[in-house]
């Protein structure tokens, strides 16, 4: 075994059914129950599936306005993570100093030299901590996770234009924000964009994801990445799901709503809490280690993160309320 990696914590889901769990980002605004269907008699459990997930691919492309030779599916956009660091590097990757945490994990594991840039410098630092040190890859979430925070796309193609490296966008959460580049792969050579089911979609338990990139790219990183990655019950699913895409909609702006009324609860408060693109809020909050074990003794899971902020998920206005009636004898 690897000492570096002795410590490395396992990630593990509330096992607790009566607990309100606004810490893992899960979309609780689409019930896909009556909406999804599988026929057992047309799956051959026996043999590995389809490898390509043609009509998978062919209904993402046409969500996301590219071609069918631009997208990659993978069993959810976190695992694409690992391929591409693999696939496209042998030393070292830049980071934002704050950003989603397996970014870190996997570096780890895959022993590549994890450089940092300070968030709150934004992309110019970013750009500046680029050129002074040459990564292979640059990797961010864009709306950034956990901050919240949205890059301008004006920025991110400064990105684009002024650094050497792979810059892959990671858009988990663009749908509740304003900015993707999504129409950039074909413009832009050395350009991915990850995307994901698990989040405006509400399939997270699908763990389906996508790579977008250009033609040349996608059939690269599609030879590395191997066969028979996504079930075909899962891709069937996904692609049915595709179908609802107004309804999904309908529920963005729902969830969007949600979080509005919540901002404005916690300015009411007086607490600060960045402008959130994405299905969750960050609250700029001291003592916030406190806050989360006494929201947990009354049943209710957030996120803390160095004693000095609160990650809390979107939930259904009922959730929110309930949050809220804990949060007056707390804070």
């Amino acid at each position: 075994m690897r000492e570096d990696l002795k410590n490395l914590p396992v990630y593990a889901a509330p096992t607790q059914t009566d607990l309100v769990v606004l810490a893992n980002n899960e979309n609780a605004y689409v019930d896909w129950r009556d909406l999804l269907s599988i026929d057992t008699h047309r799956i051959d459990f026996n043999h590995y599936g389809k490898s390509t997930h043609d009509a998978l691919r062919a209904k993402y492309a046409a969500y996301v306005g590219l071609q069918v030779a631009n997208v990659l599916p993978g069993p959810g956009s976190e695992a694409l993570i690992p391929l591409l660091i693999n696939a496209l590097s042998t030393e070292s990757v830049l980071f934002f100093s704050r950003d989603f945490f397996r970014y870190y994990e996997i570096a780890k594991v895959l022993q590549r030299k994890v450089l940092t840039s300070d968030v709150a410098l934004g992309i110019t630092g970013l750009i500046a901590t680029a050129q002074a040190t040459q990564p292979e890859i640059i990797m961010l979430s864009n709306p950034n996770n956990p901050l919240s925070i949205e890059f301008t796309r004006a920025d991110l193609i400064r990105l684009l234009d002024e650094t050497t490296a792979y810059v892959v966008i990671d858009e988990a959460y663009a749908e509740y924000g304003q900015v993707s580049v999504v129409d950039l792969v074909d413009t832009y050579p050395k350009l991915i964009v990850l995307r994901t089911l698990s989040k405006a979609w509400g399939l997270a338990n699908l763990r389906v994801g996508f790579l977008l990139a250009n033609s040349e790219l996608r059939a690269y990183l599609e030879a590395v990445q191997g066969a028979f990655v996504l079930s075909d019950v899962n891709a069937d699913l996904a692609t049915q799901a595709l179908s609802y895409d107004a309804l999904v909609v309908e529920k963005i702006n729902a969830l969007k709503a949600t979080r509005a009324d919540f901002i404005a609860y916690l300015a009411s408060k007086g607490i600060s809490v960045n402008q959130s693109a994405s299905s969750f809020v960050y609250v700029n909050i001291s003592g916030s280690d406190r806050i989360q074990q006494e929201l947990l003794a009354v049943g209710i899971q957030v996120n803390t993160y160095a004693d000095q902020g609160l990650r809390i998920t979107i939930g259904t206005p009922a959730q929110m309320t309930q949050l809220q009636q804990a949060l007056e004898q707390i804070i």
